[in-house]
């Protein structure tokens, strides 16, 4: 997946704002999939530092072993790209949860990173399925690994 965003060269994100009606539908994406990991990916804009999340598109997981990884559908990434352009935003990143309750990227998303520029959203659960907490992270330059992201979950 490449993050097709406004995103200046060199910026880094620091800064990703979710509204709350979104972070409960990925809290629930999330749950509905336990024990899968739920994915799904991340429409809106980013300009410099700051990301803004305007809707989010639930995808299907064709992971070989969904259990432990995510990928996402090769035609729902295509939808999701159309239809971010038709509404002037783009694709900016992902998300997905982490059945394990794991609250940081895994050595498997780390060996995942197909694009420096998109963000990432994971879904932490309590292993029950029941959805713990959301974080946000970037990939790290010139690293295998990630950084993590404010994220600021607004309500309405």
């Amino acid at each position: 997946m490449r993050a097709d965003h406004t995103q200046s060269d060199g910026d880094i994100p620091t800064l990703i704002q979710l509204p709350l009606a979104l972070a409960e539908q990925i809290a629930a994406h999330s749950c509905d999939d336990f024990p899968r990991e739920a994915c799904g990916l991340l429409i809106g804009t980013a300009t410099g530092t700051h990301v803004g999340v305007h809707s989010i598109a639930a995808c299907d997981n064709v992971a070989e072993d969904p259990s432990k990884s995510f990928e996402i559908a090769p035609a729902d990434l295509l939808t999701a790209h159309r239809e971010a352009r038709a509404q002037g935003l783009a694709v900016i990143g992902h998300y997905h949860s982490h059945p394990n309750g794991l609250t940081r990227p895994s050595s498997t998303d780390s060996a995942s990173i197909a694009d420096p520029a998109a963000v990432w959203l994971i879904q932490a659960m309590d292993g029950n399925g029941g959805a713990l907490s959301l974080h946000a992270f970037v990939p790290q330059p010139n690293t295998d690994g990630f950084m993590p992201l404010a994220l600021e979950v607004d309500a309405p």
